[in-house]
């Protein structure tokens, strides 16, 4: 009578080889899982704090601002009270963010800083109206998460599959 209670050391090693393979396969689908999920968690972040920003200039009557951190976007931001604009007031910080890593591309009016007015409308320190693109990259992809403030200062968000201001270079 033979005894089979083990594993011999080709069924073992044919066993690993297989499991190698599967995650051989698998490996650059989670990569992309991973960048995907981290940007749109950033993405998800981003738009609750300018709709915070703009929700509370709104509820309590007083000019907001969000500032990004260091001038990049990527490396979060501060929202705080700002009557004036200027660099002297006094201003009193509500909330501070920092990302998990993704690249944020903004256009030129929304490079450092987005101001909302108690009417809830986003202006520039000129006076202007301030409207533009916040672009949520996916590391290592062309792929991005699109948060565009209108001229009232509501803010949509569009997925773009292929978007030029996103780097491919892995991280």
């Amino acid at each position: 009578m033979k005894n089979d209670d083990g594993l011999t050391l080709i069924e073992a090693l044919l066993a690993l080889s297989i499991l190698t393979l599967a995650i051989a396969f698998a490996m650059p689908n989670g990569i992309a899982l991973f960048a995907r999920e981290r940007a749109i968690a950033d993405a998800n972040l981003l738009h609750s704090a300018l709709q915070r920003t703009r929700f509370y200039a709104i509820t309590t009557g007083i000019p907001t601002s969000i500032q990004a951190i260091d001038n990049n976007w990527s490396n979060g931001w501060r929202i705080f009270t700002d009557s004036d604009l200027s660099p002297e007031s006094p201003k009193q910080l509500i909330a501070q963010q920092s990302l998990l890593g993704s690249q944020i591309e903004s256009t030129q009016t929304l490079r450092d800083k987005v101001h909302f007015l108690p009417n809830g409308q986003a202006i520039l320190p000129s006076g202007g109206f301030q409207a533009g693109t916040f672009s949520v990259c996916e590391k290592g992809f062309k792929r991005s998460h699109n948060l565009i403030i209108n001229r009232v200062g509501r803010v949509r968000r569009v997925t773009m599959a292929q978007n030029p201001k996103c780097s491919i270079k892995a991280s």
